[in-house]
């Protein structure tokens, strides 16, 4: 019986060892996942703060300030995991200050290396916002342009000066009849030439 009770010491001692051994393999293992978990958690906080810096330096005056979401990690420590800066779409008081408010808004929601989804978006509407003002620049600019046209003759410019202006805006082949035109009246003013 000694020798059966011996045996089954030992057994227990064997299995005994086992079981730690197993626990010791397991503990390991669950310090190596959380290491690993650990610095993805860093790679992520690295990668949110510099893609939240990049909105902010291109943002200036539109953007606001940054604001962090957490997520604790196995180590009992917090690590920002997400952020965001908002950026004011801002219309200027004309559409030359809207454009550039609007590139500026551009360029800080491409800022970033990886625009998310929501940078993309702010991106396109800025870029429709400059569209419109480019299209009101470009309404502004002939308008002015036909404005100038009419007031220079309305003011009582001789036909033939406003017509020598136009000359000058006109292509070479468009020049040729316009200065026959102003000859033709020309005459027409110093009673030279019948009026057709």
């Amino acid at each position: 019986r000694k020798d059966a009770q011996k045996s089954e010491d030992t057994q227990n001692i064997i299995k005994a060892e086992a079981e730690k051994r197993e626990a010791s393999k397991k503990e390991e293992k669950s310090e190596d996942q959380k290491e690993e978990q650990t610095r993805e958690l860093e790679n992520i906080q690295r990668e949110v703060v510099a893609h939240e810096a990049a909105h902010q330096a291109a943002a200036g005056q539109f953007g606001g300030g940054v604001s962090y979401s957490y997520t604790e990690g196995p180590d009992g420590k917090s690590y920002i995991t997400g952020g965001e800066v908002p950026i004011r779409l801002r219309q200027g008081s004309t559409p030359e200050e809207t454009l550039r408010n609007m590139q500026q808004v551009q360029r800080a929601a491409s800022a970033p290396a990886d625009p998310s989804g929501q940078d993309r978006q702010v991106a396109a509407k800025a870029a429709a916002l400059a569209a419109r003002a480019r299209n009101e620049i470009t309404k502004e600019l002939g308008d002015k342009d036909n404005a100038e046209h009419t007031e220079t003759v309305a003011r009582g410019t001789p036909i033939i000066e406003a017509v020598s202006r136009e000359d000058e805006q006109h292509d070479a082949e468009k020049n040729g009849v316009m200065s026959v035109l102003a000859s033709v009246k020309e005459l027409q003013l110093q009673h030279l030439l019948p009026a057709a």
